[in-house]
């Protein structure tokens, strides 16, 4: 009996493709939302709009807009979050980056350093906030507190090193100081903090403008990462903070409480609108074309039972219950067996293929050559390990033959080899007793 090599106990055990997941996702009438807009966005709407709506005050006649009464609210903070783009902050550097490096220039260096500056004030506000608020984010504010003190405060101060150093450049228009003022715990507040900051000087004996250039434009990326890795955990640790909000928080302002309620109620009008294409489709086929559907038809699966241990054999009966789990509403999922099996201690131990090829020369049907894998179940038929995750070879094995050079694949290549042709006879006359035999056979 050949021993088998594989890597699981019964190479037959493994997920097949069901007929859901051959179901393209853009035939489901829930592919495209006629409104497909979330309670972040509605939120981060409403304040845009907001800044659009004007009044003038009274006494002085000076103009304001209504965006200082949503975007305090701490809903609208945590739609900030959610909805920021790390993939366009992503790409915004990646473009800014490849500038550096492809012109050499002192201006688009001091464009990607001003970027990464803007990206930390971006943190700042966050941690501003989430210290006034500190009940309600407290896990948040000591996640970017920890952040900034352990490495976001160097990485800043060594923006602003460089950023001191581009002020020197010649023919740069001065960048200034910067607008936004930091949180004391960047220890780049005060005017004296800045000045103890030594601006890093752009100058080198051995190296050229470009190398130079080119250098400073790497450690910029590793301060971006930096960066960059913490925003994505802090969008990642504000995820449950929306439901806290709206369900544990007491201090919304009475006007932004009705905004919230009449957001939650909006929901029900974008759910309702949102099937307009199913009940278009359901309309048409069954008012239109008169299509009836076919009545229920139950699950089968497949199923591959194991022994335990010191058990030899094992008799399950037809019509036995088999949990399979719960369903998407959770509902428990059974399936009833068909027939009797009795289970025993047989295992595939190999999986051989045999795969005869076959050509047509000058009408002509013949055979090139006959193929074999002893492990039919390996990437070169010997027992060798897939490549790739996806361990899938041919069932009934493939041709080795290359038309397009008109030879044999390479060797190394392989998935079969050649195989020796023989044969096999079986009788029971060959059943004979003791003592030394022999048999002659004639074939005609």
């Amino acid at each position: 009996m050949n021993i088998c090599e594989c890597e699981t106990l019964n190479p037959l055990s493994r997920d097949g493709t069901s007929q859901k997941q051959r179901f393209i996702d853009s035939l489901s009438t829930s592919y495209v939302n006629v409104d497909g807009r979330k309670f972040e966005d509605l939120l981060l709407y409403i304040r845009e709009y907001s800044k659009y709506l004007k009044f003038i005050e009274i006494d002085d006649g000076s103009k304001y807009d209504w965006s200082s009464f949503i975007e305090n609210d701490v809903t609208v903070f945590i739609a900030d979050i959610l909805k920021t783009d790390t993939t366009a902050i992503k790409e915004e550097f990646e473009k800014l980056y490849k500038e550096v490096n492809k012109f050499s220039s002192k201006k688009n260096l001091v464009e990607l350093i001003k970027f990464l500056i803007a990206f930390a004030g971006k943190i700042d506000r966050w941690f501003k906030y989430a210290e006034k608020e500190y009940d309600l984010f407290k896990d948040l504010y000591l996640l970017i507190n920890s952040s900034i003190v352990t490495s976001l405060k160097d990485d800043l101060k060594e923006l602003f090193a460089y950023y001191k150093g581009a002020l020197s450049f010649r023919n740069v228009v001065p960048i200034g100081k910067p607008v936004y003022t930091f949180s004391e715990i960047w220890e780049v507040r005060s005017a004296a903090q800045l000045d103890n900051i030594m601006a890093h000087t752009y100058k080198s004996i051995t190296k050229s403008k470009k190398e130079i250039i080119i250098e400073i434009a790497s450690k910029l990326s590793s301060i971006f990462e930096d960066f960059y890795n913490v925003v994505s955990k802090i969008i990642s640790a504000s995820k449950n903070l929306m439901t806290d909000a709206l369900e544990k928080y007491p201090k919304h302002q009475p006007h932004f409480a009705l905004l919230l309620a009449f957001l939650k109620l909006f929901k029900y009008a974008q759910d309702n609108i949102n099937t307009i294409t199913k009940r278009h489709l359901d309309f048409y086929y069954k008012n239109i074309l008169h299509l009836t559907e076919r009545k229920e038809v139950p699950d089968n699966v497949h199923l591959i039972f194991e022994l335990a241990k010191n058990v030899d054999s094992y008799k399950v009966s037809k019509g036995i219950l088999l949990k399979a789990g719960k369903d998407s509403s959770g509902k428990e999922v059974s399936y009833q067996t068909d027939k009797e099996i009795v289970v025993n201690t047989a295992l595939i131990s190999a999986m051989k293929t045999v795969f005869l090829e076959r050509y047509y020369k000058d009408d002509k049907l013949l055979v090139r050559n006959i193929y074999a894998a002893a492990y039919a179940n390996s990437a070169d038929g010997k027992g060798g390990k897939f490549s790739t995750d996806e361990k899938k070879w041919n069932t009934f094995g493939e041709s080795q033959w290359n038309d397009a050079s008109q030879t044999y694949i390479d060797n190394d290549k392989r998935t079969m080899d050649f195989a020796s042709i023989g044969f096999a006879i079986a009788s029971p006359q060959f059943i004979l007793g003791e003592g030394k035999r022999t048999i002659t056979l004639t074939i005609t």
